[in-house]
């Protein structure tokens, strides 16, 4: 079965939650903290869940966003909990109506994919909307995508340039900051032609850069583009090495899509 690059790119946008979150709330505890979330946090990112959990949880019932947003990746990816999408979604929509923005954007996510709720892409672009209008790249990019497809909304080409070139825009600020997820959405961009001229040298370039660094998109991306020879000499083996390295741990990204021809 093959897939096209945007496909490829989307999958990997709505499949990203984890690291993305990881990096949001590395930005927010740097502004805001409390012992009870940075012990949660920390444990966490020493991959002990169930520490993570016991410290995390009591910190969300107080009304922490960071913690319900985290609590929602937790529960949506099965990280020391049983998988529940449901009880994902109940944690991000409570991070959601305190105005966290990503919070707001993965709530968009979930009703885009029917993840744990009734699929409806009008309340997704209503998410994506609120997320958006606080300076989301993610759900500029994905309102974009809506625009585009008219997908909840009407079509509208000029409406989706629009806010295809916010996102790149917002993207390509964060990047310059050292924001690997940041370089890998502006990397689609450019894979895409959204906001900015396509230009496949570059958006290798870009998802190079973030692969190097360990993040598993990129990496995934940097595969498909070695197979298909996007922006670089066509190399099966170079794909085959970095399609490897992308899935040592889990993942969802479909090998067909690396082994078919154009």
């Amino acid at each position: 079965m093959k897939r096209s690059f945007t496909a490829v790119a989307m999958l990997a946008i709505f499949g990203a939650t984890v690291a993305v979150a990881i990096v949001l709330l590395v930005a927010m505890i740097a502004t805001k903290s409390s012992d009870r979330f940075d012990r949660g946090f920390s444990a966490y990112e020493a991959g002990n869940y169930v520490g993570a959990l016991e410290h995390l949880t009591p910190s969300a019932e107080a009304g922490d966003n960071r913690a319900q947003l985290l609590l929602g990746v937790i529960y949506e990816h099965g990280q020391g909990v049983p998988p529940d999408v449901r009880q994902a979604v109940a944690w991000y929509r409570k991070a959601a109506d305190q105005g966290n923005a990503e919070a707001q954007a993965f709530v968009g996510i979930m009703y885009a994919l029917g993840r744990g709720v009734v699929q409806d892409n009008e309340q997704a672009v209503q998410w994506f909307r609120k997320a958006a209008n606080q300076g989301s790249a993610r759900a500029s990019g994905i309102l974009g995508d809506m625009y585009s497809s008219g997908r909840g909304v009407q079509k509208d080409d000029a409406t989706a340039t629009d806010w295809y070139r916010k996102a790149a825009q917002l993207n390509q600020t964060a990047a310059e900051k050292g924001d690997t997820s940041a370089e890998v959405s502006l990397a689609f961009a450019y894979s895409q032609g959204r906001g900015v001229p396509k230009d496949y040298k570059r958006a290798f370039e870009m998802f190079r850069s973030a692969a190097e660094k360990g993040n598993q998109a990129a990496q995934y991306n940097l595969s498909f583009m070695f197979q298909r020879g996007l922006g670089v000499a066509r190399d099966p083996r170079q794909a085959d090495e970095w399609y490897r390295k992308a899935c040592r741990l889990p993942c969802n990204f479909p090998k067909e899509a690396l082994v078919q021809d154009p």
